[in-house]
């Protein structure tokens, strides 16, 4: 059996973001299903049609999930015994566009969602175009690490590394970033808004911190 060193590396990298994704919800509820259908469509093409006016690409936006359910509420009758009654039928729309990480930009298009007619809910995440880079840096920052140690291992052992036998390798991803809710856009505008369309944002957005590891295990003499 050969004998062998075991070690495992970390790898952590930290880069300046450079998209914004901005996420946005719309909901509504009607007494009939077609209605509720037609009122959902109407939402997605009003947003679609804000969006040029702030430079953005409607082909760009995105949907992650749309539903319509139905809607009940409780109430007591005459004798105080619970019962449910129909309301309506709600549409729940949830969608995102990502841009470039530009102050700008994001105040304009919040300006303009803020200030339409129906009511969207808005956050927005930081986040990176070049997701492959940060994974290839990841792992040979992690590779690297266990070889660190492997090194320190052998020659405290006073034995030699030979070949790599495996290498054992658990991605954790790259969705932990932090999200900014953004909400009452519309009040307290100042003059300056107003003029420009658009609000005055300035945030400066931390570097993104991502850390993974690998398991490597040497073949020694």
């Amino acid at each position: 059996m050969n004998k062998t060193i075991c070690a495992t590396g970390k790898g952590k990298f930290s880069l300046r973001p450079d998209l914004i994704d901005l996420h946005l919800s719309v909901s509504d509820t009607f007494n009939d299903f077609e209605l509720t259908a037609e009122e959902s469509l109407k939402a997605l093409n009003e947003l679609k049609e804000l969006l040029p006016k702030a430079d953005l690409d409607p082909k760009d936006l995105l949907s992650d999930a749309f539903s319509i359910t139905t809607e009940y509420e409780n109430y007591r009758d005459e004798n105080n015994e619970y019962h449910k009654r129909f309301i309506g039928y709600s549409y729940h729309h949830q969608l995102h566009i990502s841009f470039n990480n530009d102050n700008r930009l994001l105040g304009k298009v919040l300006y303009l969602i803020a200030n339409c007619e129906r009511s969207f809910e808005s956050s927005f995440s930081y986040s990176l175009k070049d997701k492959e880079k940060i994974k290839d840096e990841l792992l040979k920052s992690a590779y690297e690490d266990a070889l660190r140690q492997a090194k320190v291992l052998a020659d405290a052992s006073k034995v030699t590394l030979k070949g790599i036998i495996s290498i054992s390798h658990d991605f954790n991803g790259l969705d932990n970033y932090i999200l900014h809710p953004i909400k009452a856009f519309s009040r307290n505008l100042s003059a300056d808004d107003k003029a420009s369309g658009a609000y005055d944002i300035d945030i400066n957005a931390d570097d993104l911190t991502f850390e993974d590891s690998i398991r490597v295990i040497w073949e020694i003499a």
